[in-house]
This record gives structure tokens, C-alpha cells and sequence, in this order.
């Protein structure tokens, strides 16, 4: 779980182009017998740069109920008004990369320093 966050880094630093525009936050909901390893894997391993909730009371799942029980429905975008946008993991997936990236600009316009995607 967490080793595989270091995967968004190459993402994270291209929306940091976008001089906080755009916030990227992962929120855990570990069974209550992998918190400890995840909170050991947060302090000892090298991480993603960005914010990392643990939820231990499931309180995003009970406000959030319409979420689907499949994981790889759990990565979405949101605009301005908290609406979802795009769903699918673009650090796994080429169509939902491109689609990513075609929102943001169309949102925000060409970051200042333009990178390559």
C-alpha cells in the first residue's frame, strides 16, 4: 500500500508546476491490524511528497458513501465544487494519464514551467 504511492512522485512534481492550484492528498482506511505497519512504513521509508491521512475511524467512507468497493475506482479528480471528474488512476493507466492531463490544462492553462507528459 504504502510503497506503491511513490509511483504518483513523477505526477506530484508535475502539479507542482502549477504552483499549488491543484491538491493531491491519499487518504488510508488500514484494517485495524496494518496501521502499525503503515505508520512504521510512513516514518522509516522514503515517501510520496504530498498529504497522507489515516483514517482510523472510517469517517471518509461514511461521508462518502456512494464509493465503490472497487479499487480501481478509488482514484478520482475533483473540480472547484468537489465534483468527480475523471475516475481511474493515471499513474497506472495510459488513456486515463492523457485524460488527467487534457482536464487539468483545460482547467488551469499551460503550467509556468511546462514539463513534458
Amino acid at each position: 500500500m504504502w510503497k506503491d504511492l511513490v509511483k504518483w512522485n513523477p505526477v506530484i512534481y508535475d502539479i507542482k508546476q502549477y504552483n499549488n492550484k491543484i491538491g493531491i492528498y491519499f487518504i488510508f482506511q488500514p484494517l485495524s491490524f496494518k496501521r502499525e505497519e503503515l505508520r512504521l512504513a510512513m516514518r522509516t521509508k522514503k515517501g510520496v511528497d504530498s498529504h497522507v491521512y489515516i483514517d482510523t475511524t472510517n469517517v471518509f467512507l461514511a461521508k462518502n458513501s456512494n464509493i465503490s468497493k472497487s479499487s480501481w475506482l478509488h482514484t478520482f479528480l475533483l473540480d472547484e465544487q468537489n465534483n468527480v471528474i475523471l475516475v481511474g488512476d493515471p499513474t497506472n493507466n495510459s488513456r486515463i494519464r492523457k485524460l488527467f492531463w487534457r482536464i487539468v490544462k483545460e482547467k488551469l492553462g499551460e503550467p509556468k514551467d511546462s514539463v513534458g507528459r
